[in-house]
């Protein structure tokens, strides 16, 4: 299971927005099937002004993005939720995610890396 988190900047206005169609019972039930059948455990977003910042625990995480970016659901939610981006990611291409890199891991109350 990978454990990534990137960043995507939202464009000025938009937060609210990005913010209402994330909230409980917005996303489409086809999305979030989507989004499990391709392997995604876990999913948190926080936003920080212009910043969205997304953590995700997904089985595999080109494989998942290439799977969203060619499910009809998704095509259309990022439609939406995309348009509110600055720069928005490239679901569909290899590297279209730049990835954090990790320099702290602790659970459970250990360091693990």
């Amino acid at each position: 299971m990978q454990k990534v988190c990137w960043i995507m900047k939202i464009k000025p206005g938009k937060n609210e927005d990005y913010i209402k169609i994330h909230k409980k019972g917005k996303v489409w039930p086809g999305v979030l099937n989507a989004m499990k059948e391709a392997g995604f455990e876990k999913m948190r977003i926080f936003i920080y002004k212009l910043l969205v910042i997304v953590y995700a625990e997904v089985e595999n995480l080109e494989n998942a993005s290439l799977y969203l970016s060619k499910n009809p659901h998704t095509i259309k939610w990022n439609k939406i939720s995309l348009s509110m981006m600055d720069e928005p990611p490239d679901y569909a291409s290899a590297g279209g995610i730049n990835k954090l890199p990790l320099v702290f891991d602790f659970e459970d109350g250990k360091q693990l890396n």
